[in-house]
């Protein structure tokens, strides 16, 4: 919060002193009081006849503004001035009480910020909310929002058929050993598989445990690949590093699907990224991409809303394909995405643990 110093003006002045004259007072004539008195007479007299043509205007007007059929005439600045205080007022009260009929319901505080600023990306963060401007010079989705609904499954549906969406899981080594077979057979089309991480504390990069067999089996059985690396890249150097090693650790499969750089802040522990400019990361991210676009993949950035709307420069990104997570009923974010990640806990034929569920718009 900005403090502002006010400085108050001492504006008082004192009178000027006056001469002191001294004069003789005259005996006044009887005649000057009686024109006095005649003067303040007229001057009434012209005030009450102008106060009542006045009136008499004022209802004339009225009664040819009804006859009109005008719902509204017009009405004197006391009495607008009157009205526009009530409504202030009345408007006032409105937004209190739907606050009150909101949050009796159940309504979160942050679900009745982002309905109410609509024109704002609106998310929590340490303990505050943030408030960001929509960049509506940006591409926006074209996603009907009231056609998203879960089948008692958890899986995602989208009935507007103007869009074909595809079903879609992401995995790691903490999903255990996978029968890729069911999983192809419970309507999966396509996985995403981490292909490593660079470590948040030491900065090493390492290969996931299963990225191996997870990308022979999905592959064998089927499915679309893509692959995902955690980035923990604090220059475009550092960035450029870890694109190698993607590309180097893919080479011996077919991977038709995006490569993508995982963009996400660690809550409750400090890391390597913590520091930088929303400039740096995104310039990060840039040199990644490019350089996973030089090797014949397709790039993607992985986000949630905080790392969309405020740790990098989407502006910037325009060029690249959007992986977006947020596990409510509908996707928040106003851009363009191609993948909402819109589930942490699915449940998926052949997978013995929660899995990452996801739902694209297209195809690659």
């Amino acid at each position: 919060m900005n403090t502002q110093n006010i400085n108050q003006e001492n504006l008082s002045r004192q009178p000027k002193p006056q001469r002191q004259q001294k004069a003789k007072r005259q005996k006044a004539s009887p005649y000057r009081y009686l024109l006095i008195l005649a003067v303040v007479t007229i001057i009434a007299v012209v005030s009450i006849i102008a106060a009542v043509s006045a009136n008499i205007k004022y209802r004339r007007q009225q009664k040819a503004y009804v006859e009109a059929g005008i719902s509204n005439p017009a009405y004197s600045m006391d009495v607008a001035n009157k009205m526009a205080q009530a409504a202030e007022a009345q408007g006032r009260q409105a937004v209190l009480d739907n606050m009150r009929e909101s949050f009796s319901n159940g309504t979160s505080t942050i679900s009745y910020l982002k309905k109410t600023f609509t024109d704002k990306i609106v998310f929590a963060d340490d303990g505050r909310y943030v408030f960001v401007d929509i960049n509506k010079s940006l591409p926006m989705h074209n996603l009907n929002l009231s056609a998203f609904s879960k089948d008692d499954r958890g899986f995602m549906n989208y009935s507007d058929a103007a869009i074909q969406t595809h079903r879609g899981i992401d995995v790691s080594k903490y999903q255990g050993d996978i029968d890729w077979s069911q999983v192809k057979t419970d309507g999966i089309e396509y996985a995403f598989l981490r292909v490593g991480y660079r470590s948040y504390g030491t900065g090493i990069i390492k290969e996931d445990e299963s990225f191996k067999t997870n990308a022979a089996g999905a592959i064998q059985n089927g499915l679309n690949v893509g692959a995902y690396f955690f980035s923990q890249a604090i220059t475009t150097a550092e960035a450029e590093e870890e694109a190698d090693f993607v590309i180097n650790t893919l080479k011996p499969f077919k991977i038709n699907y995006p490569v993508v750089i995982d963009v996400e802040e660690i809550v409750n522990d400090s890391y390597r990224q913590e520091n930088l400019s929303q400039g740096e990361l995104t310039d990060a991210v840039i040199a990644f991409c490019e350089r996973i676009k030089a090797a014949g993949y397709t790039p993607m950035i992985y986000a949630n809303i905080k790392g969309f709307a405020s740790l990098v420069d989407i502006s910037r990104l325009t060029a690249y394909d959007k992986w977006y997570a947020d596990y409510n009923q509908t996707p928040y974010i106003p851009y363009d995405i191609s993948i909402w990640q819109y589930s942490e806990s699915g449940k998926v034929n052949g997978i013995s643990t929660n899995v990452d569920l996801n739902i694209s718009f297209k195809t690659w």
